[in-house]
């Protein structure tokens, strides 16, 4: 799928310093989601989170789908839920988990 997470990804790759850019392709790690003008990312919670969560990073992100996609995107970030357990979890808890954002700007 052209202009999708793997290209974006790709693209993010280029631009993130390589102790970030060796993660990127581990769906175990991180992955994104684009729905119209937002790409949410999900990311493994913990260090790896607290890593793609900085700011830098996130805007390292809405470059590259910027790139790709050819129009400012929004950026926003997630803990991964795990296996198990967190299926169980109700809409409530869920909205409850943190998220960063980063809009607007060219």
């Amino acid at each position: 799928a052209s202009g999708g997470w793997e290209d974006i990804a790709a693209r993010a790759s280029e631009l993130l310093p390589p102790g970030m850019r060796i993660y990127v392709g581990d769906s175990g790690v991180i992955t994104g989601t684009l729905e119209g003008g937002n790409l949410h990312l999900a990311v493994q919670p913990g260090f790896m989170y607290d890593m793609f969560s900085a700011q830098n990073a996130l805007l390292t992100f809405r470059q590259a789908a910027g790139d790709v996609l050819g129009r400012p995107v929004n950026v926003t970030v997630s803990e991964m839920r795990g296996g198990g357990e967190a299926a169980g979890r109700d809409i409530e808890e869920l909205i409850k988990f943190k998220e960063v954002h980063i809009t607007g700007g060219k």
